[in-house]
Protein backbone atom coordinates (compact mmCIF):
# COMPACT_ATOMS: atom_id res chain seq x y z
CA UNK A 1 0.00 0.00 0.00
CA UNK A 2 1.50 3.35 -1.09
CA UNK A 3 2.06 5.92 1.63
CA UNK A 4 -0.24 7.95 2.41
CA UNK A 5 -0.63 12.05 2.90
CA UNK A 6 -0.21 12.34 6.66
CA UNK A 7 2.23 9.60 6.58
CA UNK A 8 4.73 11.49 4.63
CA UNK A 9 3.94 14.80 6.84
CA UNK A 10 5.21 12.59 9.35
CA UNK A 11 8.26 10.97 8.28
CA UNK A 12 9.24 14.49 7.17
CA UNK A 13 8.42 15.69 10.23
CA UNK A 14 10.42 12.99 11.84
CA UNK A 15 13.43 13.55 9.66
CA UNK A 16 13.53 17.32 9.49
CA UNK A 17 13.51 16.83 13.75
CA UNK A 18 16.84 14.69 13.59
CA UNK A 19 18.43 16.31 11.23
CA UNK A 20 17.98 19.34 13.61
CA UNK A 21 19.41 17.09 16.60
CA UNK A 22 22.38 15.67 14.74
CA UNK A 23 23.31 18.18 12.36
CA UNK A 24 22.52 21.34 14.16
CA UNK A 25 21.41 24.37 11.61
CA UNK A 26 21.58 21.91 7.94
CA UNK A 27 17.75 21.70 8.41
CA UNK A 28 17.17 25.60 8.13
CA UNK A 29 19.93 25.84 5.39
CA UNK A 30 17.89 22.60 3.56
CA UNK A 31 14.06 24.57 4.16
CA UNK A 32 15.59 28.38 3.37
CA UNK A 33 14.74 28.37 0.11
CA UNK A 34 12.32 25.20 0.15
CA UNK A 35 10.03 25.32 -2.77
CA UNK A 36 7.14 23.57 -0.25
CA UNK A 37 4.40 22.56 -2.58
CA UNK A 38 0.81 21.06 -1.87
CA UNK A 39 1.79 17.05 -2.04
CA UNK A 40 3.07 16.50 0.72
CA UNK A 41 4.80 13.20 -0.98
CA UNK A 42 6.59 15.49 -3.10
CA UNK A 43 7.78 17.58 0.00
CA UNK A 44 9.14 14.62 1.47
CA UNK A 45 11.20 13.54 -1.95
CA UNK A 46 12.28 16.93 -2.24
CA UNK A 47 13.80 17.04 0.98
CA UNK A 48 15.31 13.91 0.68
CA UNK A 49 17.24 15.11 -2.51
CA UNK A 50 18.62 18.56 -1.00
CA UNK A 51 19.66 16.88 2.10
CA UNK A 52 21.79 14.11 0.18
CA UNK A 53 23.10 16.80 -1.91
CA UNK A 54 24.45 18.37 1.16
CA UNK A 55 25.30 15.47 3.18
CA UNK A 56 27.07 14.35 -0.60
CA UNK A 57 29.58 17.55 -0.21
CA UNK A 58 30.75 15.67 2.78
CA UNK A 59 31.42 12.51 1.79
CA UNK A 60 34.87 11.28 1.48
CA UNK A 61 33.83 10.55 -2.26
CA UNK A 62 34.00 13.96 -2.34
CA UNK A 63 36.80 14.61 -0.45
CA UNK A 64 38.72 12.80 -2.78
CA UNK A 65 37.65 14.26 -6.16
CA UNK A 66 38.88 17.54 -4.44
CA UNK A 67 42.03 16.27 -3.39
CA UNK A 68 42.32 14.39 -6.80
CA UNK A 69 41.32 17.84 -9.16
CA UNK A 70 44.01 19.78 -6.96
CA UNK A 71 46.39 17.52 -7.49
CA UNK A 72 45.87 17.29 -10.87
CA UNK A 73 46.99 21.12 -10.76
CA UNK A 74 48.82 22.15 -7.86
CA UNK A 75 52.47 20.56 -6.52
CA UNK A 76 54.23 21.55 -3.48
CA UNK A 77 57.64 23.67 -3.51
CA UNK A 78 59.48 20.18 -4.40
CA UNK A 79 57.19 18.99 -7.21
CA UNK A 80 55.76 16.46 -5.09
CA UNK A 81 52.15 15.80 -5.43
CA UNK A 82 49.56 17.37 -2.48
CA UNK A 83 48.86 14.70 0.14
CA UNK A 84 46.49 16.39 2.17
CA UNK A 85 44.25 19.64 2.55
CA UNK A 86 45.07 20.85 6.08
CA UNK A 87 43.57 24.20 7.18
CA UNK A 88 45.36 25.49 9.73
CA UNK A 89 43.16 27.69 12.76
CA UNK A 90 44.08 30.92 14.09
CA UNK A 91 44.49 30.52 18.14
CA UNK A 92 41.08 32.09 19.17
CA UNK A 93 39.67 29.10 16.79
CA UNK A 94 42.26 26.76 18.52
CA UNK A 95 41.03 27.59 21.55
CA UNK A 96 37.59 27.58 21.13
CA UNK A 97 37.56 24.27 19.22
CA UNK A 98 40.39 22.05 20.57
CA UNK A 99 41.95 21.47 17.54
CA UNK A 100 45.22 22.91 15.72
CA UNK A 101 43.96 22.08 12.47
CA UNK A 102 40.79 20.54 10.35
CA UNK A 103 41.86 18.24 7.30
CA UNK A 104 39.73 17.45 4.36
CA UNK A 105 39.17 14.19 4.55
CA UNK A 106 35.75 13.66 4.59
CA UNK A 107 33.63 11.71 7.03
CA UNK A 108 32.65 7.92 6.49
CA UNK A 109 29.60 8.03 8.07
CA UNK A 110 28.29 10.36 5.80
CA UNK A 111 28.75 7.74 3.05
CA UNK A 112 26.69 5.38 4.97
CA UNK A 113 24.21 8.26 5.50
CA UNK A 114 24.44 9.86 1.68
CA UNK A 115 23.58 5.57 0.71
CA UNK A 116 20.58 5.30 3.35
CA UNK A 117 19.07 8.56 2.07
CA UNK A 118 18.91 6.84 -2.04
CA UNK A 119 17.84 3.33 -0.56
CA UNK A 120 15.03 5.68 1.91
CA UNK A 121 14.44 7.97 -1.79
CA UNK A 122 14.13 4.96 -4.55
CA UNK A 123 11.67 2.75 -1.52
CA UNK A 124 9.14 5.70 -1.53
CA UNK A 125 9.34 6.38 -5.37
CA UNK A 126 8.56 2.63 -5.78
CA UNK A 127 6.02 2.49 -3.26
CA UNK A 128 4.34 4.89 -5.50
CA UNK A 129 4.59 2.33 -8.52
CA UNK A 130 7.57 4.52 -9.88
CA UNK A 131 10.71 3.53 -10.95
CA UNK A 132 13.76 5.44 -9.46
CA UNK A 133 14.44 8.81 -11.71
CA UNK A 134 11.13 8.44 -13.10
CA UNK A 135 8.02 9.95 -11.18
CA UNK A 136 4.84 10.04 -12.35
Amino acid sequence: MPLSSTDCVEILRVLRANVSEALGPLDDRIVSDFPWRDDPRENLMTYLSHLGEIVGAGTQEEASRALGLIRRYVTTENRQPISEIRVDLSPGEREQYGVEAVRLQGAPELDVLRSELRALRTAILEDNGNTPGRQR
